[in-house]
């Protein structure tokens, strides 16, 4: 648009001195056309032989605010192009007997060019009596609406969550009555009249801009197709206030909303997703057959309304085979989020979490993003997702710790600002520095992006027997398009060069003993401690000297229970860890 955002336009009227006795009305005009060819006029009157300029420079979609102009009598309202300077400038006017005492609102409106679909002549649409102010007990305001829109069709226009309209079937030129509200942040629906799509909204922040005991007028400006006409202005509302000011009312966007099938239960390998509009009493299959460890693109989602998911077998046909839902709550206008499916259906038939979480299916809603907010960056996410794992730490190989005890359905509270550089993540039981599983992160591929990493699946698949039946754990990528990836595990990769490239435990998951085999580059004196996944250490074996070569230790779970735990090897040039399963 041409104009700032919100118009601070005061009235700068100087009339000819009237006698104490003279009849006044209280005038407000509004320059509604979007003619370019008025684009900015100069708004002159004529009171019998004289004449005055009462407005400099009235720009479109500005106001006068409220003056004092002769009642009683005949006078003329005339309109010149910008800086004219003296009344045969004027190009157009109009005439009026104003009543004394009365209030009135004037919308200059129309076409003076042609060339226009439709074509509407330029002419002054009144409302009267109007308000200047509407006094009550500081909870209410009063609100005139105006369809000053030349190409728009007849128009239906509610608040948000009332069913019946405020107006319904105004056309072009239409003024409505004064209607009195409550003073609260609306949003307004304009809907084809009949229809019950909606067109366009607007949010009308009544309490935030402190209007109670104030009247305004809402109007309509502007073309809903500019390519068909001129390319004028864009549609759009505005408010027009007392004092002069005009606001123009924010654009109600679409929520933006990001799905990702995380929850490992075979059970819900596949899953249909509803969108359910508790304001609009509507429901909707939004997503079909969603698979495991996939994910949507940022989709459109209703701001404003009151949202619900509901989850449902693939193939289903109506919102009534949903299995289960969850509030979404009223997602703000313009928001971007991430929802992620976590947990599992049926909890009897999986390991309880060990941090105590329930495990129950449910949706984590997070803050989303697109792209990366700063050039050259990689924004990062992250989501702990594994029913059975404990609360942990993710780190990088030789640098920072990123976050810290984060547990299962928690996410972090903003993104993280990382260099694209390739890097290894760590994932550690919280406050532990055993590694219980490390992946290769290469963000490089990610510069500019904002992604989400994932923990998904189960640490101890299958184990005891007939629990945690599903996939096996990984971390994940989801990419705003909507590509998850799966990062590569390079736990077992040996660290510092202490030994070959992988070490093996035969058989994992093991009962009372389990052998451990691996390849050693030299002659190294080694520890081998197991640990639990707090960290604490139940098992030392100090006494073994390794040998250059392959070697073979029988090691003796007996005490153990069934579990998880960390294998470490420590040796004088290094170190290596290997997850070990108890049954």
């Amino acid at each position: 648009m041409k104009r700032n955002f919100v118009r601070m336009v005061m009235a700068a009227a100087t009339f000819v001195p009237l006698a104490s006795s003279a009849q006044t009305a209280r005038v407000m005009a509004i320059h509604n056309s979007p003619d370019a060819a008025v684009d900015t006029v100069d708004v002159w009157l004529v009171d019998g032989t004289t004449s005055q300029k009462i407005k400099d420079n009235l720009g479109f979609r500005q106001s006068t605010g409220f003056i004092d102009a002769p009642a009683g009598r005949n006078i003329r309202l005339a309109f010149a192009g910008k800086n004219s300077t003296m009344i045969t400038d004027t190009l157009l006017g109009f005439g009026y007997n104003l009543t004394p005492n009365e209030t009135y609102i004037l919308f200059a409106q129309g076409h003076v060019a042609t060339g226009f679909n439709p074509q509407q002549p330029f002419s002054l649409n009144v409302l009267a009596p109007a308000r200047e102010r509407y006094v009550t007990a500081g909870d209410t305001t009063s609100i005139a609406i105006y369809h000053g829109s030349t190409d728009a069709p007849a128009v239906d226009i509610y608040a948000r969550g009332v069913s019946s309209p405020l107006v319904g079937g105004a056309s072009y030129g239409a003024i409505t009555s004064y209607l009195n509200v409550k003073t609260a942040n609306l949003i307004i629906d304009v809907k084809a009249a009949g229809s019950s799509a909606r067109l366009v909204s607007y949010q009308a922040p009544l309490s935030t801009l402190g209007l109670q005991d104030s009247a305004l007028v809402v109007f309509a400006s502007g073309f809903l197709n500019p390519s068909q006409n001129k390319n004028g202005a864009a549609f759009g509302l505005f408010a027009a206030l007392s004092n002069g000011n005009v606001v123009p009312l924010p654009l109600q966007v679409p929520a933006k909303v990001q799905v990702i099938h995380n929850s490992a239960d075979a059970a819900a390998a596949s899953v249909d997703i509803w969108l359910i509009n508790k304001t609009e009493g509507t429901s909707s299959k939004i997503i079909e057959n969603f698979a495991f460890r996939t994910a949507t693109r940022f989709v459109d989602l209703p701001s404003g309304d009151n949202l619900s998911i509901g989850v449902a077998g693939p193939t289903s046909t109506t919102v009534n085979d949903t299995l289960l839902s969850q509030s979404l709550g009223v997602l703000p206008s313009g928001s971007r989020f991430v929802a992620v499916a976590n947990g599992v259906v049926a909890v009897n038939n999986f390991e309880n979490n060990p941090g105590g979480k329930a495990i129950g299916f449910r949706l984590t809603l997070m803050n989303g993003k697109e792209a990366a907010s700063t050039a050259n960056k990689v924004d990062v996410a992250i989501v702990h997702g594994s029913t059975d794992a404990p609360a942990v730490d993710i780190a990088v190989t030789g640098g920072p710790i990123l976050v810290s005890n984060v547990q299962f359905g928690e996410t972090t509270a903003n993104y993280l600002a990382a260099d694209p550089n390739n890097i290894r993540l760590e994932v550690r039981p919280t406050g532990s520095s055993s590694v219980v599983a490390a992946y290769a992160a290469p963000l490089s591929a990610f510069k500019d992006s904002a992604i989400v990493a994932f923990a998904s699946g189960f640490l101890s698949p299958n184990v005891p027997a007939g629990k945690d039946a599903g996939a096996a754990f990984g971390v994940f990528v989801a990419t705003a398009s909507g590509n998850v990836i799966p990062l590569s595990n390079v736990t077992s990769v040996k660290e510092n060069n202490a030994f070959a490239d992988e070490i093996k435990l035969y058989p994992n998951p093991a009962g009372k003993y389990t052998t451990l085999t691996f390849a050693n580059e030299q002659n190294t004196f080694a520890t081998i401690n197991i640990s639990d996944l707090t960290g604490k250490v139940l098992f030392t074996n100090s006494t073994n000297t390794l040998n250059q070569g392959d070697n073979k230790i029988d090691l003796d779970l007996n005490g153990l229970k069934s579990g998880i735990y960390l294998l470490r090897i420590s040796g004088t040039t290094g170190n290596s860890v290997k997850k070990l399963i108890v049954q």
